[in-house]
């Protein structure tokens, strides 16, 4: 006995939604392309010094670690810790910068204190901005500069 064949060979398609809602008075945005980002790499010449002092001065989840490389979880994005050949003359300047990578607290005076008490350095105690937040530079093992803020959003 056969089975009878429906003649319906494709899948239903779904019907395409509006990609942004628009409110009255609001010219339509298109959809974004990329997505949220989903990791930040750092690169280290001190990559043991520097797999501590993600993992126990910042106390970030240590997800992966293997040849040169680690993955820590922040939260919504992942930190990836590189290693670099110490004095790699090629690789130099991506170590000992400003990184551009911000780490958003509650409260960044008390963020501050609390990460000091575990030796991490800063270049200053937090300062307001003109904006009404308050932002805090400090440095990992190589130098690297990232920081600390808190305030208002928007």
């Amino acid at each position: 006995m056969k089975a009878k064949k429906s003649g319906k060979s494709e899948k239903p398609k779904a019907k395409k939604q509006s990609q942004s809602q628009d409110k009255p008075g609001e010219a339509s945005q298109p959809a974004p392309l990329l997505g949220p980002v989903a990791a930040v790499r750092i690169f280290s010449q001190r990559f043991d010094e520097a797999l501590g002092f993600y993992r126990d001065s910042l106390r970030f989840p240590l997800l992966y670690e293997a040849d040169g490389v680690a993955l820590f979880s922040t939260g919504n994005c992942d930190l990836v810790l590189e290693s670099l050949e110490l004095g790699d003359l090629e690789h130099r300047s991506l170590t000992g910068r400003f990184v551009g990578v911000s780490f958003r607290v509650p409260d960044a005076f008390d963020a501050y204190e609390k990460l000091q008490q575990r030796g991490v350095r800063f270049d200053e105690p937090p300062e307001l901005q003109e904006w009404g937040g308050t932002t805090a530079h400090f440095f990992d093992p190589d130098g690297n500069i990232l920081t600390l803020v808190s305030g208002p959003r928007g």
